[in-house]
C-alpha cells in the first residue's frame, strides 16, 4: 500500500544519486507515475460504505505515486545536469 510508494520514492531517489546514473530514477519516476494513473481506474467496492474509504485510500496512494514520481524525476534531472 502506502509504503510500497514511499520505499520505490526512496529506492528510487537512493540509488540514482549512489550510483549517479539518472536511469534509474527516471526508471521508477515512470512506474510510479504508472501505479498513480492506475489508481484511477480500480475497481469498483461492493457497497458505498466501502466504496468511500477504498476511494479515500485509493486517492492518498495516487498522490504519493505522483509526488515519488515527481521526486525520482527531480533527482535523476538533477543527477543528469551534474
Amino acid at each position: 500500500g502506502h509504503s510500497s510508494a514511499l520505499a520505490a520514492t526512496a529506492l528510487g531517489v537512493g540509488v540514482t544519486v549512489a550510483m549517479s546514473a539518472p536511469v534509474y530514477g527516471m526508471t521508477l519516476a515512470w512506474a510510479l507515475a504508472a501505479c498513480a494513473d492506475g489508481m484511477k481506474k480500480r475497481k469498483a467496492a461492493h457497497s458505498e460504505h466501502d466504496e468511500k474509504i477504498l476511494g479515500a485510500a485509493a486517492n492518498v496512494q495516487r498522490k504519493l505515486c505522483l509526488a515519488g514520481s515527481f521526486a525520482c524525476g527531480i533527482t535523476a534531472l538533477y543527477t543528469a545536469l551534474l
